[in-house]
């Protein structure tokens, strides 16, 4: 799941990367083709997954209804933490090239070829190296401790004068969120093994509603922190209302952490608990 997941990094950084390039060869009134170039990229994808061999599953009688699983205590856990998770990871993911550009003075292509990308590289490694290096370690610590050192990434990015450390908070946490999303759901299938697809589909709408939800509240919260900029500062009105705004961003990673202790300690009882005979 780690790898599988690690190509979302890869993608952003050819996209990224590419877009960069051929807005310098053709210049910025060219992004109309360019977009259109890049939609070549899902025709391909329409034609990979209509003839995609899909395995057999269980029949549905054999797994848990949807009714059952909503009002599973492991599942609305899971449910809670990729939401938060994921609003953790995409929140700076989202913003760090505005922040660099508007907030630290950046230009453009340097925030999004630094910035961006070098999130994105740091995100994509760290989901390789547990994918190699993870399978003895405790992946519910592994979670919390990411979502732990993200709160300090966010402070950093917020409060920090210097261009480089904000930058190596960014990438810093580009590995400390890389497991959020991938990892809750590989313990949450783990945990419910006869929950089928709908766990899976569940959980990812989960984690797509936070990534929606915190891009909106952080983009609500630079607005109204504008409008409080104090006068006389020695920064600009728009840099201070999205450094209050990605300092009000760590409460998705906090919340992230403890919704994963949480889930921790309800799988630890769930094993602990007597297996009932049929």
């Amino acid at each position: 799941m780690a790898i599988l997941h690690s190509f979302l990094a890869w993608g952003m950084i050819a996209g990224i990367a590419g877009t960069t390039l051929l807005l310098y060869a053709f210049s910025i009134n060219s992004w109309q083709w360019i977009v259109l170039l890049w939609s070549v990229l899902t025709l391909a994808n329409f034609l990979q997954f209509w003839g995609a061999y899909l395995p057999a599953t269980l029949p549905q009688k054999y797994l848990m209804k949807t009714k059952e699983l909503l009002g599973n205590r492991i599942f609305m856990l899971s449910f809670l933490a990729i939401f938060f998770g994921a609003a953790a990871e995409i929140t700076l993911m989202q913003w760090i090239s505005s922040f660099l550009e508007r907030g630290a003075g950046m230009s453009k292509v340097t925030g999004d070829l630094l910035g961006l990308c070098g999130f994105a590289l740091c995100f994509g490694l760290g989901r390789l190296a547990y994918s190699f290096y993870g399978k003895r370690l405790d992946i519910h610590k592994l979670m919390i401790y990411g979502s732990v050192v993200t709160v300090f990434c966010y402070i950093i990015v917020a409060l920090s004068p210097a261009t480089v450390l904000t930058l190596a908070a960014c990438w810093v946490a580009g590995a400390a969120t890389c497991l959020l999303w991938p990892e809750t759901l590989v313990v949450a299938s783990s945990a419910l093994p006869m929950a089928g697809a709908a766990l899976f589909g569940l959980l990812a709408a989960g984690g797509d509603l936070g990534t929606a939800l915190s891009s909106y509240v952080v983009g609500a919260a630079a607005d109204f922190f504008i409008q409080l900029a104090p006068q006389g500062m020695a920064m600009t009105a728009e840099q201070f209302g999205l450094r209050m705004a990605a300092l009000l961003g760590c409460a998705f990673p906090v919340l992230s952490a403890v919704f994963q202790t949480i889930l921790k300690q309800s799988i630890l009882k769930l094993r602990k608990e007597p297996a009932v005979s049929s």
